[in-house]
């Protein structure tokens, strides 16, 4: 800051205000080294090194003011959206990845606000990037349903089940509801196009509506308990479609 308001000319050929975000990622990196985005559930506004760079934001801006030349490059005033976008968003998709879990109510709702977070600084600076950490978010609940469907496809294709694999039938059933449950949560965040391909084209209907259909044969009262427990994970405005 002192170099540009000692001498605007030098500090521009220099290319500094372009140069800030890799000057400054080691240190949000380090400030953020025990950061888990999963339970600290610490908003980025609230984190040190956003107070640090805010406050080097704000003498930038009062040199700014000074005169029509020192007006601020873009770089510098999109500094900490750009620190959110290259240093925030990565450790935020490994999160999303690696620790969240989509059948989980609490992790969901922390993921949530997590995304939704980082989107308020990333969406308008990098669309692309928003985009893809919200088709992260949709890769990691495919992800999970594949844990779950290999038994559900295995008695909807047809196999007459035994006690033991209905019950397995069951377990993974609850959990691909609690899923799509979750998946309502994500409807301000994510395409509810992307969402409801996932959780009633892909998933009710080619594995657990089959799935049911064999249920039925064995247990007609538990068919109807699943398909009730089902029907009720879906946000209303999705029953029907």
């Amino acid at each position: 800051v002192s170099w540009r308001r000692r001498d605007i000319k030098s500090y521009r050929d220099a290319y500094v205000s372009m140069s800030l975000p890799r000057l400054l990622a080691p240190y949000v990196r380090m400030s953020i080294l025990h950061w888990d985005p999963l339970v600290d559930g610490k908003p980025v506004e609230s984190m040190e090194w956003v107070n640090s760079i805010f406050r080097i934001q704000e003498e930038l801006e009062e040199d700014a003011r000074k005169s029509s030349v020192n007006k601020l490059d873009e770089d510098e005033e999109n500094l900490i959206p750009t620190l959110v976008k290259e240093v925030i968003c990565p450790r935020v998709k490994e999160a999303i990845k690696f620790s969240w879990n989509p059948c989980s109510r609490a992790s969901t709702r922390r993921a949530v606000a997590m995304v939704q977070d980082v989107l308020v600084y990333i969406l308008e600076l990098s669309p692309e990037t928003a985009r893809t950490l919200c088709e992260e978010v949709v890769l990691s609940m495919r992800t999970e349903l594949e844990l779950h469907t290999a038994a559900l496809e295995v008695i909807g294709s047809g196999d007459s089940p035994d006690n033991s694999a209905l019950a397995l039938g069951r377990w993974s059933f609850l959990q691909c509801c609690k899923l799509v449950r979750n998946a309502g949560a994500w409807k301000q965040v994510v395409s509810a196009q992307a969402l409801q391909a996932l959780t009633v084209d892909t998933l009710t209907s080619k594995m657990l509506l089959p799935f049911l259909n064999e249920v039925k044969k064995v247990s007609p009262q538990l068919c109807s308990d699943l398909s009730h427990f089902l029907f009720d994970s879906y946000p209303v405005e999705w029953r029907g479609q």
